[in-house]
């Protein structure tokens, strides 16, 4: 029995590091190219949920929104300047926790300038001051996927209200040079 113990351990060890020695791709960077160059938009959209707390009265609604239309170019230059410009029609629904569900669409324009670092997964940008760190999901020769998460919590001056607001961000777009 005691061989068989010994055996048995020995295996689940070798099996063990075996598997540990392998590749895991799930920890290689999603970042496969230079950021560089002129990119395109092909795809955004949007989800997220406003909380209200009033006095003990909680309510909230989700909302999500899609980018129909559009014409947007984002820049990233060898010399860290960044040009974002174009519009879009944006699809947008709102569902309140009351079961309530609004639709409607807007008009947006773009046209933003700045500076950009890359540092592993992520890039910051600052515009106009304001930096904002976007999540690089992958990074090739011909695609680059951005994700923006944010998270705002804002209490009124006399603590009877605070309003909690999550967005998640999602950009696919194409290398045109």
């Amino acid at each position: 029995m005691i061989i068989n113990r010994t055996v048995l351990l020995g295996f689940i060890t070798s099996v063990f590091l075996w598997s540990c020695s392998k590749g895991d791709d799930s920890t290689s960077s999603p970042v496969q190219a230079e950021l560089n160059g002129t990119w395109k938009v092909t795809s955004y959209y949007f989800d997220g949920r406003v909380s209200t707390n009033f006095q003990e009265d909680f309510s909230y609604y989700d909302y999500t929104g899609t980018a129909g239309q559009m014409d947007l170019t984002m820049i990233f230059t060898t010399n860290q300047n960044y040009t974002f410009d174009g519009y879009y029609f944006l699809d947008n629904t709102i569902t309140t926790d009351e079961g309530d569900f609004y639709a409607f669409t807007d008009y947006h324009t773009v046209a933003d300038d700045g500076i950009w670092t890359i540092e592993n997964n992520s890039i910051d940008l600052i515009v106009n001051g304001e930096e904002t760190n976007i999540g690089i999901s992958q990074l090739t020769q011909s695609q680059l996927i951005l994700r923006i998460n944010t998270n705002t919590s804002v209490t009124a001056a006399n603590n009877t209200t605070t309003t909690d607001t999550s967005k998640h961000e999602t950009f696919i777009l194409e290398r045109l040079n």
